[in-house]
């Protein structure tokens, strides 16, 4: 029997990692494998034919330019069989095409493997042309496989890569810095030296006088290596023609290339059980990332139908946070430490401080006897909001007025998508500090006419709308602000949702109009509020108004009898008026008497009209047009939405650029590589 050839490591672990790379896994995990690196021209594919007894083709014009894993299996039955992986990044039709190049041979000797080479270069793409300077475009991403079975085969496997080309300087450039180059580049990738076992090659071509380089090199003393140096010897070009076989070549060099046979099979055996367990933890790891980014990417968007389906996904995913979000319920994660997403508790924060800023800041004039001290330390006698809320605002007027004497009611501010729209009066001054019983006066007494004992209801409309110069500036502030919240969660919600900004954009792009336009109806709304309380007559069914009336009459007979009251021993402090000083209390002219009247019914009326109209925005303009109604802007983006768009549509909204596609395309296929080797290690 021929003698068996002895396997570099266990056959069984070979063999998996051989599988392995087979299926591309080796592009995405380390493996442990035998690969020969070196310069262009260094003898590596002549110590590749010493290790594998494969007839390499070698001569001086030859240069690797693809990558060739080289396999031997000990099996029954003989022969060599050729393929080529392709490239992970090929194209689809590249990959056909090399698949299908192919190849059983019953013996491969050099001839046959030359011709072999030259086809492969040909399916790969690859240029005839010589390489020159440091031009790497005749190179190819492609693998070469060949697979050696027989009885009497070791269970071996080894890569031969391209050699390392530069641009070199004439007399300055030698094959020391080359040689140094190559230590650099593997001290990269193994930093503690355990991976790295040096070979010398044509040892026989150092200058006489330069031995003694090459001794300091294989015992250490220059660019030590953990694993060491070995020595080969390689045939020179001219003993290439003249060897007839390769047992001509063994009989010449067979004393130098054992040795580093017997320590290949010591290192590679070692590196094998030292690294192979990792193997499987790293592919069930990059697999699980691989998942992640494809999960993040969501399902596959080419057709139509696949389209549809998807942006109907987003619109009832949509639905669900607006849900959440109006009834204030925030288990979903999109709402954890998210005040933009809280819509609910933003909206009402807000309505609180609209209605504190109406009551501190509505009122073009203070009422007789009110301040901002008074309305801040009692209000108007059911001051509206929280009183955390109300101090929190309060405080915040007061310092704006403090500083810049007016005050911007607008707390979120303007998203950039709304400036052309939302373009109204935001700005308020504190009210009036004038007397208000003088400015009635002025007012009364400019528009009086021949009635008797009484004054024109229509000078109650003309003091009402004078009187509420503010609420413009304070309700556009706050619908703007509310709409604002809104666009805001819908902007949030959708990059939460589209994590592709060309679906993001595309969806609010779709949105933008019907969103603008009930914009506007809240912001007509608002105005029509506006105008029916300043503009319109003075109308109120509310028994609160006839009851204001009375308690500012009361409280005006009060001072004026506390003028005239005396105190009684024993009555324990009471105090009590004559009736014959009530009269004379009350004697004043009939003009006095009309502008506290008016004064009375105005302050009583504006009590019942603000409450009214704060009431009537937070529920008509935002409940309604902005957060709940049919036509709200939150109840856009809905299913029926995506049912009416065309195919165009679909595809310019829910369709993947390019990037995103091969981006999809390179994580399915790192996936099936992965699964095909968790497979083979199971």
């Amino acid at each position: 029997m021929p003698d068996e050839k002895k396997s570099f490591a266990d056959p069984h672990l070979l063999d998996k990692i051989d599988r392995l790379i087979a299926c591309n896994v080796g592009e995405h995990v380390d493996l442990p494998q035998l690969v020969v690196v070196g310069d262009q021209s260094s003898g590596k594919s002549s110590v590749l034919e010493g290790l594998t007894d494969l007839p390499f083709p070698r001569s001086s014009g030859l240069c690797t330019r693809f990558a060739t894993h080289i396999m031997f299996r000990r099996v029954p039955d003989s022969g060599t069989f050729v393929s080529i992986i392709p490239s992970p990044d090929s194209s689809p039709e590249h990959v056909k095409r090399v698949m299908a190049c192919k190849a059983s041979i019953e013996s491969l000797d050099s001839e046959q493997f030359a011709v072999i080479m030259t086809e492969v270069q040909d399916v790969m793409g690859i240029s005839a042309d010589t390489i020159n300077g440091n031009s790497c475009s005749a190179f190819s991403g492609d693998i070469l496989r060949v697979e050696i079975r027989g009885p009497n085969e070791p269970h071996m496997s080894v890569i031969d890569v391209p050699g390392i080309f530069r641009g070199t300087t004439q007399g300055l450039t030698t094959k020391a810095d080359m040689m140094l180059e190559i230590l650099e580049m593997a001290v990269e990738v193994d930093k503690d030296g355990h991976r790295t076992l040096g070979v010398l090659t044509k040892p026989d071509l150092v200058p006489k006088g330069d031995e003694h380089s090459v001794i300091e090199l294989l015992t250490g003393r220059r660019h030590q290596l953990t694993l060491g140096w070995n020595i080969v010897r390689n045939p020179s070009q001219q003993e290439l023609e003249q060897i007839q076989s390769s047992t001509d070549r063994h009989a010449i060099e067979q004393a130098f290339f054992l040795p580093l046979r017997d320590r290949l099979q010591e290192v590679l055996g070692a590196h094998i059980r030292r690294e192979f367990p990792k193997v499987k933890l790293e592919i069930t790891k990059i697999l699980r990332s691989c998942n992640e980014r494809l999960d993040s990417l969501g399902p596959a968007r080419d057709t139509p139908s696949e389209q549809s389906k998807f942006l109907m996904s987003v619109a009832t995913r949509f639905s669900r946070l607006v849900d959440c979000a109006l009834s204030a319920n925030y288990n979903n994660g999109f709402f954890v430490g998210n005040d933009i997403a809280r819509l609910a508790t933003r909206v009402v924060r807000r309505n609180e401080s609209f209605a504190t800023a109406m009551e501190f800041l509505g009122q073009t004039y203070y009422f007789d006897g009110q301040s901002m001290n008074t309305i801040e330390t009692n209000g108007d006698g059911n001051s509206e909001g929280s009183l955390v809320s109300r101090s929190e605002t309060i405080k915040q007027i007061k310092n704006k007025l403090t500083t810049e004497g007016k005050y911007n009611i607008c707390e979120v501010g303007i998203h950039d998508d709304l400036h052309d729209i939302l373009d109204k009066p935001t700005t308020v001054a504190s009210p009036n500090g004038t007397n208000v019983l003088s400015w009635l006066s002025r007012v009364y007494n400019g528009s009086r006419g021949f009635e008797i004992g009484t004054y024109d209801t229509k000078l109650l409309s003309a003091t009402m709308r004078e009187q509420t110069e503010h609420w413009e500036g304070i309700a556009y502030g706050y619908i703007i602000d509310v709409i604002g919240m809104v666009h805001e969660f819908i902007c949030a919600s959708l990059a939460q949702l589209c994590p592709d900004s060309r679906v993001q954009t595309g969806l609010k792009s779709l949105l933008m109009e019907d969103l603008i336009q009930k914009y506007k109806t809240a912001l007509a709304n608002v105005q029509f509020l506006l105008r029916v309380e300043r503009t319109g007559t003075p109308t109120t069914m509310n028994h609160y108004f006839n009851e204001n009336l009375e308690k500012c009459r009361q409280n005006r007979m009060k001072v004026s009898l506390s003028k005239v009251a005396i105190n009684l021993q024993g009555y324990d402090g009471n105090k009590f008026v004559r009736l014959n000083d009530i009269g004379t209390t009350q004697s004043m002219s009939n003009g006095k008497y009309m502008i506290q009247d008016i004064h009375d019914t105005l302050q009583s009326y504006y009590k019942v009209a603000r409450k009214r109209f704060v009431d009537n925005v937070c529920r008509h303009a935002t409940d309604y047009h902005l957060l709940k109604g049919d036509d709200s802007p939150l109840q856009l983006l809905c299913p029926d939405l995506i049912n009416t768009l065309t195919d165009t549509q679909l595809e310019e909204i829910g369709g993947e650029d390019i990037p995103q596609k091969r981006l999809r395309a390179m994580l399915k296929k790192q996936k099936e590589d992965l699964e095909a080797g968790r497979k083979i290690l199971r």
